[in-house]
């Protein structure tokens, strides 16, 4: 099997590191990593953060019911809004919270974030912490 990814890189040195899952996502590989140094000038575009933080509390099954999760995230997307102001030239933030994070609310995010798209971005991938706690995973695309 062979698969192909193109890569964003900043100037300098860029670490690329890859992972490669089952289709389950339970078993994993160990990291590939190929260090890139690129000579190439930096975007004139100021970089731009997307963030969709959700939390949900009011499971429909009561034994399911979580006493922190809207809080949490709430918590997260604010660390976030105070951490970017001096890093990013916009920041965008969604938080779906109990019941509007649905279907519909998802939806919602997607197609504002649609209009607003650049070419450039960066994902943030979170482990599952119970399989993996080397951190998140960062995918430039």
């Amino acid at each position: 099997m062979q698969l192909r990814q193109a890569v964003t890189v900043q100037p300098g040195q860029n670490v690329i590191e890859v992972v490669a899952y089952d289709k389950l996502n339970h078993v994993f590989s160990e990291p590939a990593t190929l260090h890139v140094n690129s000579t190439t000038q930096p975007s004139s575009q100021s970089p731009r953060l997307f963030v969709l933080s959700i939390g949900i509390n009011n499971y429909w099954d009561s034994r399911l019911r979580l006493n922190f999760a809207a809080t949490d995230a709430s918590d997260v997307a604010n660390g976030f809004q105070a951490g970017a102001k001096d890093l990013f030239d916009k920041t965008e933030i969604d938080v779906l919270l109990d019941e509007k994070a649905t279907k519909a609310g998802l939806d919602g995010v997607r197609q504002d974030r649609k209009r607003n798209r650049r070419h450039r971005r960066i994902r943030v991938v979170r482990r599952r912490p119970w399989k993996d706690r080397r951190g998140p995973l960062l995918f430039h695309s």
